[in-house]
C-alpha cells in the first residue's frame, strides 16, 4: 500500500510532468491501463487530450494550489494558465476558446490511486467562469421579477 505522501507525489507528477510538460510517454507509469472507471479517459484518450492541449495552446502552466490525501484518495485544487493560439482541425462548434487571450481557471479533482496508478478522477472546474471572464459567454442583465 502506498502512503498518502506517495499518492500525492503521483498526482503532482501526473499534473506537472504529463499535463503541463506534455510527457505523454509517462502516462503508463501513472495511469491504470484497465480503464477501471468508465467515466475516465483511457490512457490513449488521455494522451490524445494532452497532445491536443499542447497543440492548440502551447506553453500552458499548472499551479497546484492545495492538495490533501487520505487513504487511497487525493484531493487537489489546481489552476491552469493558458493561451489558445492554434485552431484545431476540424474546428470546434461555437462558442470557442478566447484565442490570443491569457485565461486562467481552477480545477478541483478527487483522485483515487491503487498500486501507484491513477484509477479514477472526478472533478469540477471553473471553465464557465473563465469563458465569461474572457468575454466568450456574454450574460444578459435581467431585471428582477415583480409581482
Amino acid at each position: 500500500t502506498m502512503s498518502t505522501e506517495q499518492n500525492k507525489a503521483i498526482v503532482r507528477m501526473h499534473l506537472i510532468d504529463v499535463l503541463e510538460q506534455g510527457r505523454v510517454d509517462l502516462i503508463p507509469s501513472y495511469y491504470a491501463p484497465d480503464g477501471s472507471n468508465p467515466a475516465n479517459d483511457t490512457p490513449e484518450q488521455w494522451r490524445d487530450r494532452v497532445l491536443r492541449h499542447h497543440k492548440i495552446g502551447p506553453g500552458f502552466k499548472i499551479t497546484i494550489l492545495d492538495m490533501i490525501a487520505e487513504g487511497d484518495k487525493v484531493a487537489v485544487l489546481w489552476e491552469a494558465d493558458f493561451t489558445y493560439s492554434v485552431m484545431p482541425d476540424p474546428p470546434p462548434e461555437k462558442p470557442w476558446y478566447p484565442f490570443g487571450k491569457q485565461v486562467t481557471w481552477k480545477i478541483m479533482n478527487l483522485v483515487r490511486i491503487v498500486d501507484g496508478k491513477l484509477v479514477s478522477s472526478t472533478g469540477a472546474n471553473e471553465w464557465g467562469k473563465m469563458m465569461i471572464d474572457a468575454g466568450v459567454y456574454v450574460l444578459a442583465k435581467t431585471e428582477p421579477a415583480t409581482s
